[in-house]
């Protein structure tokens, strides 16, 4: 435990509270200064702390579970049935967050996964209550968070056809559940869920957290004769590139260094004339975009691709600067999504070598 909590201190060296004890420093100890070069330093492989197992509060385990497949089944076959599940007062917001994680990079998913590329985000940008990512946010955040069964189940007939496979996911998995209390009249329950699905008909594969706040059903209610015990007071929606369910699965937390991430990345032994640019999200610093021989030219990378593509790519370089190579990258790295790929670009802007500049 020692040699974690030196490791937490040279991140946060004003700490004073750790896992709720106090931080003992040792007397002349500057966490921040004992922390060797990024040359020197190879570090733990794991955490000393490891994964357990989901939060299933005693009792409520058998209800959360046929809950859940009850509600995924209609999600996927029937959402119009869905509008007894919720509450009149109800409410539900979807957030989309385009970012590739570090873990999918390194996983390859997007390169690797048959159909990773055919997934975009045109249905769902139009949903998302994401406030760092919207716009006008005090007029979008209200008109974006939906209330009573009726408007809700509009909002989930908009998203694009899904497949939850949750009745066989086993570890693609994690629901959590417990009781809260004084948050209404009642007793409520609240569940998280982690998973993944698959989105139709692209067939792609995409990772989503969903948190719910769930009440008892009252009783001669419409959702008692429908046969739900519960009904949800709240929910929000979270979607996200996939990155496998590797995440929650017991046992040790493998840690994941920005070396991980550029040892791993594909590497071309060279790019045909023909060829669009290779795909990836914006590089940073710690990827450095590989010298290649017979690098086609801008014109070449150009009329190589799809004329909606192409027309993406030109217009990204007016905006941002970049040239057509890591253009195509960024826009490639973000499933073509101008907005995401822009933003992903301003977060990245410090760090992008000049040479990546027209």
């Amino acid at each position: 435990m020692e040699r974690y909590q030196n490791e937490i201190l040279k991140i946060f060296p004003c700490l004073t509270m750790l896992d709720m004890q106090p931080v003992v420093k040792v007397a002349g100890f500057d966490a921040s200064a004992a922390k060797p070069s990024r040359v020197d330093e190879t570090g733990p492989t794991t955490f000393d702390a490891q994964i357990g197992g989901p939060l299933m509060q005693g009792g409520v385990q058998d209800m959360t579970n046929a809950f859940l497949v009850k509600y995924f089944t209609l999600l996927d076959q029937d959402r119009a049935a869905l509008a007894d599940a919720y509450a009149p007062n109800a409410t539900f917001s979807v957030s989309i967050n385009t970012t590739v994680p570090v873990r999918a990079r390194i996983g390859r998913f997007f390169l690797e996964l048959p159909h990773q590329k055919q997934l975009n985000w045109e249905a769902w940008t139009p949903l998302s209550r994401n406030l760092t990512r919207i716009k006008n946010t005090g007029e979008l955040a209200a008109q974006r968070l939906f209330t009573t069964p009726e408007n809700i189940v509009k909002a989930l007939q908009r998203i694009p056809q899904t497949k939850h496979d949750i009745a066989n996911g086993g570890s693609k998995f994690l629901a959590e559940s417990w009781i809260v209390s004084s948050v209404m009249a009642v007793d409520t329950l609240l569940v998280t869920v982690h998973g993944q699905f698959t989105e139709l008909p692209a067939q792609g594969q995409r990772s989503f957290d969903r948190t719910l706040l769930l009440a008892p059903a009252p009783p001669n209610s419409r959702a008692s004769q429908a046969g739900w015990e519960v009904v949800i007071v709240s929910e929000q929606l979270h979607i996200r590139n996939y990155s496998s369910h590797e995440a929650w699965t017991p046992g040790p937390i493998t840690v994941q260094t920005e070396e991980d991430d550029k040892s791993t990345a594909p590497v071309p032994a060279s790019v045909p004339a023909s060829a669009p640019p290779a795909a990836g999200p914006l590089p940073t610093q710690a990827q450095q975009p590989v010298a290649v021989s017979a690098e086609p030219t801008p014109d070449a990378i150009l009329a190589s691709l799809p004329d909606v593509q192409r027309s993406l790519v030109i217009e990204f370089q007016r905006v941002t600067g970049l040239n057509v190579i890591w253009s195509g990258r960024c826009l490639e790295g973000n499933q073509w999504n101008p907005e995401a790929a822009l933003a992903n670009f301003n977060e990245l802007r410090p760090q992008i070598p000049p040479e990546a500049f027209t």
